[in-house]
């Protein structure tokens, strides 16, 4: 937890125990219960502050049921690269040092977890993102990567300040580029409830 959530959560329980002693003023125990009642919201608050964000948590692709194919087999090895690839960017945009490149390392790897999902369930599209996982996902983690190389070194130059700056346009491409790949994935989709959606207002306009 850090210093301004700790700070607050003691605040919480001296307000409390005041507020409530004073009520409680002409009762003996009036102070004991206070007390208790002070230290069980300082607790409660603690907890609430200290709590970690809950994290996507990444399946590891099983045997890829895809039919009689002859390239199940480098199917199967880009689905397990993209899944070392993602668990990169995790690791690295943990650590990042900047809060731009943290937050777009972060959409990164949400967008690459509902993608790699996605294709988990629908093995058959594969193929259709192959461009994806072969070379944006595998960029996206290389130059996570390379960040946090730099970061590490803890310098502070005008070469390395250049070097976080191209990272963080590099995301925003990448992100723009994930987003692009899941629309494409899931166009066959949008068009189904399109055309569900036609055929209810050509249902309701026979029944008028």
């Amino acid at each position: 937890m850090n210093r301004y959530a700790k700070l607050i959560a003691i605040a919480s329980g001296i307000i409390t125990f005041v507020l409530f002693r004073s009520v409680t003023a002409a009762y003996d125990i009036g102070w004991f219960l206070a007390a208790v009642l002070g230290y069980g919201v300082y607790f409660s608050v603690e907890k609430v502050l200290s709590a970690e964000p809950e994290v996507k948590k990444l399946k590891k692709p099983p045997t890829l049921k895809v039919g009689i194919l002859t390239d199940e087999h480098e199917l199967k090895s880009m689905m397990n690269d993209a899944y070392e690839d993602l668990i990169q960017i995790q690791k690295c945009y943990r650590k990042a040092k900047h809060e731009s490149i943290r937050i777009n390392g972060e959409k990164l790897f949400h967008t690459g977890v509902t993608i790699f999902e996605h294709l988990r369930k629908n093995p058959s599209k594969i193929r259709q993102a192959r461009r994806y996982l072969t070379y944006y996902l595998d960029t996206a983690a290389g130059i996570m990567n390379k960040y946090i190389g730099f970061v590490e070194t803890r310098l502070d130059t005008e070469e390395i300040n250049k070097v976080y700056l191209e990272t963080e346009k590099a995301l925003e491409i990448l992100n723009e580029a994930f987003n692009k790949q899941f629309v494409k994935l899931m166009q066959n989709d949008m068009m189904d409830i399109e055309a569900d959606v036609k055929v209810l207002e050509d249902t309701l306009r026979t029944e008028e």
